[in-house]
């Protein structure tokens, strides 16, 4: 699953703080959880996509421009994006590692600090371990699909939202339309990307004899 805000995050310079991995137990549901989004792509081997991006400045100086690239995942949590051209204030961010927006990753760097269930959404909150003065809380709502939306919260105002919307790719959902919009006391900045021409390898399908 590709989620931007990743990719969205990496292209405008919000860089990710890397944490530690070292920390206390997680909470047992929120292992469960979050380990269960990564079933309906369990199969999935690898895939590539086309991806085209239009981002809008709502702040000065409103500029508003496209990009195009493809976007890759191999087993079982590497994914990259990478774009054909990138604007001046991008340079060195057109090959993005974007493995930051997959739940089951989330517990090697996060503390859960609340875990709320909603018919088929859970709500989580999370912390950063390394520098929560920094980034002062992560929102996030997960379904059996992976990740829904997510919003970083920085310890001087700046914000940043994301949501994805999936559909059905060779019987897997895939992420199909990407949402970012980043809020800072210096810029907006508003994002929209559509992913296209999916190509996926999945595993063989297993004999009736299970070889």
């Amino acid at each position: 699953m590709l989620r931007l805000g990743r990719l969205f995050c990496a292209l405008l310079c919000v860089a990710f703080i890397q944490a530690s991995a070292a920390s206390a137990d997680p909470p047992e549901d929120a292992s469960a959880i979050f380990a269960q989004t990564a079933v309906p792509t369990a199969r999935v081997r690898s895939y590539t996509a086309n991806l085209r991006a239009d981002v809008k400045m709502k702040s000065f100086p409103f500029l508003t421009f496209h990009l195009s690239g493809k976007i890759s995942y191999q087993r079982p949590n590497r994914y990259s994006v990478h774009f054909d051209h990138v604007p001046w204030f991008a340079k060195g961010f057109d090959d993005i590692a974007m493995d930051e927006l997959e739940p089951a990753t989330w517990l090697n760097k996060y503390d859960v600090v609340s875990l709320d269930r909603v018919g088929d959404i859970t709500n989580v909150q999370l912390r950063e371990r390394k520098q929560p003065s920094v980034l002062t809380a992560i929102l996030a709502s997960i379904d059996a699909d992976g990740l829904r939306t997510m919003r970083w919260m920085y310890s001087r105002g700046d914000r940043i939202e994301y949501s994805v919307t999936r559909s059905e790719v060779d019987g897997v959902p895939l992420p199909q339309i990407e949402d970012a919009e980043i809020k800072r006391p210096v810029y907006h900045i508003v994002a929209h990307a559509t992913l296209s021409d999916y190509r996926v390898v999945t595993d063989p399908p297993v004999s009736a004899g299970g070889t």
